[in-house]
This record gives structure tokens, C-alpha cells and sequence, in this order.
């Protein structure tokens, strides 16, 4: 069986999670708007394999092209969500069975040839030692977070407890700025 890792696959990917409520619709959407419009930039031959599209040079011919449309924090949470949703669509075709959204432990990522990365454990062992470029988003680390770092419980409404975790203890102004500002991006309007 062919797998196929194209960008129509990945439209009908985020189509079937909302439809089939594996993500909540809202978000789905969202997900696939960003990663359609980030991916408006590639020529017909880029579309066929996601897998190969280095993800640095495709967000920044976006923000070139579209820098005019876009304020800065938008053009990040695009680049934001449409990177998460890549990763998630190409986990799912490479084993939909084990497949969960946002667990990288879920299934085995791949690189951008293809071929299975190591492990999120032999990541995190090398990423503590990897110093990262600015503008270079490093994974999230799904082990337990070290001890300078804590959660905060959210009540938002009745039924409803959000948590964010990882957060550094000494959490600065712009930093909290920058997480609110992704947080109010999948905020919808609210139903009547």
C-alpha cells in the first residue's frame, strides 16, 4: 500500500480528524488554514511529499512574500501550527493505528528523508546539550519537566480546567505575551 504524504492528503487528513471528532473541529480547522496558507508557496512538485519540504526556507518565503499581510506574531503562529499539524499528518500516515494527536511518543517522527528519527528519549538526552539558533524552535520535551519549571491550573468555565505546563519559573513579561498571543489565536467567537 502506498502511503501518501502530499498536501491534498493532508487537507482530507484534518478533514477526517474533525469529522470523526479525533480533534475538535475548531481546531482542526484552524490547523489546516495555516498549513494550506503557509503551503501556498510551493510549487506542484513540493506538494507531492510533505515529508521533504524543509520547513525553514517554506516559512520564510511566506513571510517574504506575504510580509505586507501579516503582522509578525501571525505569520508565527501560522509557521507554529502549520509545523505541529505537518508533524501530526506525516506520524498518522506513517502509523495511523498508534497514531494520538499532539504525543510525540505516539508514533515515531521522520526526518525529512523519510527514514524513522530516534526516539523522543535519545532526543531529549541530546537536545540538553544542543544549543538552539534563534528562531529555531526546539521540540517540546514530553519527559518530566526539571524542577525549575511548574504548572498552572486554569479554571475557564463550568466543566472546564485547562493546565500549562513547563513553564520556567522566572517566566518574563514578553514570554507570557508571546504564549497568550498563541493561546488567543485558536480562540473562536463565542456561540450564542
Amino acid at each position: 500500500m502506498n502511503k501518501d504524504y502530499s498536501l491534498s492528503a493532508l487537507s482530507e487528513f484534518f478533514d477526517y480528524a474533525a469529522r470523526t471528532s479525533r480533534l475538535p473541529k475548531n481546531t482542526a480547522q484552524a490547523r489546516k488554514t495555516a498549513s494550506l496558507k503557509l503551503l501556498s508557496v510551493l510549487d506542484e512538485n513540493e506538494t507531492a511529499d510533505l515529508r521533504k519540504l524543509d520547513m525553514d526556507d517554506v516559512a520564510a518565503r511566506f513571510a517574504n512574500r506575504h510580509k505586507a499581510d501579516y503582522a509578525g506574531q501571525s505569520l508565527r503562529v501560522y509557521e507554529s501550527r502549520a509545523r505541529s499539524a505537518i508533524s501530526d499528518f506525516i506520524a498518522w500516515v506513517d502509523n495511523p493505528s498508534s497514531f494520538q494527536f499532539g504525543s510525540r511518543s505516539a508514533a515515531k517522527r521522520t526526518n525529512g528523508n523519510g527514514d524513522e528519527a530516534n526516539d523522543v528519549k535519545a532526543k531529549a538526552r541530546t537536545r540538553k546539550s544542543r544549543p538552539v539558533a534563534r528562531g529555531v524552535r526546539p521540540e517540546v520535551d514530553q519527559l518530566s519537566p526539571p524542577i525549575d519549571k511548574f504548572r498552572i491550573p486554569i479554571p475557564l468555565r463550568d466543566g472546564y480546567m485547562v493546565e500549562v505546563v513547563g513553564l520556567p519559573k522566572d517566566l518574563r513579561p514578553h514570554e507570557a505575551q508571546k504564549i497568550s498571543a498563541i493561546v488567543v489565536a485558536y480562540a473562536t467567537k463565542e456561540q450564542k
